[in-house]
């Protein structure tokens, strides 16, 4: 399931965008504030945001910057009235998707919806991955951990036993519960998981 969320303050504006993506299946969210957004949005959902400049206490830009400073992975979509090619490069420079001025021809609009909830679901997809990566990761123990790594090196069971001073059998033994613990099937899988757990993370923890 994907979502489309929409914050202005002008009620006509929410009511045509959410009738134009809604009319080829998106699903819209609308909101008149910044606060009425995050109590709704759904980080597990690849989603898009449209985004005014002009709203009620916090402007667009500075939402934007706490979007992306609070590790909020939407990509925003600026769209408004009042923009200018500074507004429109301070945007982009703090991670704006991409910044529009109304009118916008709709079927342009629904391009740039459906580029960035695309470029969101891979986002997503490689945030799960890693999450999946680090979760199995953390299922082994320090020494299985080690073997892993020799592992994927390539070293076989004697270079491993004699590396880490254990018995080749015991080194057998991890190694199984290595790849019981990964499910994986060969090598590949398994360097693949640990590079995964150990990227760089993504977008940090969201505030509460």
């Amino acid at each position: 399931m994907t979502r489309t969320y929409v914050i202005d303050d002008d009620p006509a504006v929410r009511a045509s965008t959410a009738w134009l993506l809604g009319s080829i299946g998106h699903e819209v969210h609308t909101f008149a504030t910044t606060h009425e957004f995050l109590t709704a949005y759904a980080e597990e959902e690849a989603s898009t945001l449209i985004l005014d400049l002009r709203l009620p206490g916090m402007t667009g830009l500075e939402f934007n910057r706490y979007l992306k400073h609070n590790g909020y992975r939407v990509p925003v979509i600026f769209m408004t009235a009042h923009g200018d090619v500074s507004t429109c490069a301070t945007a982009l420079r703090d991670g704006a998707f991409d910044f529009f001025e109304k009118p916008l021809p709709p079927q342009h609009l629904l391009e740039r919806v459906n580029a960035a909830i695309a470029s969101d679901s891979d986002a997503l997809a490689a945030l799960q991955r890693k999450r999946r990566a680090v979760t199995l990761v953390a299922s082994l123990t320090a020494r299985e951990r080690e073997v892993m790594e020799l592992m994927i090196a390539g070293e076989p069971t004697k270079a491993i036993a004699s590396a880490l001073c254990i018995s080749a059998r015991t080194v057998e033994v991890h190694r199984a519960r290595v790849r019981a613990k990964l499910h994986t099937a060969n090598l590949a899988e398994m360097a693949m998981i640990a590079r995964n757990a150990n990227d760089t993370p993504g977008p940090k923890q969201r505030a509460g």
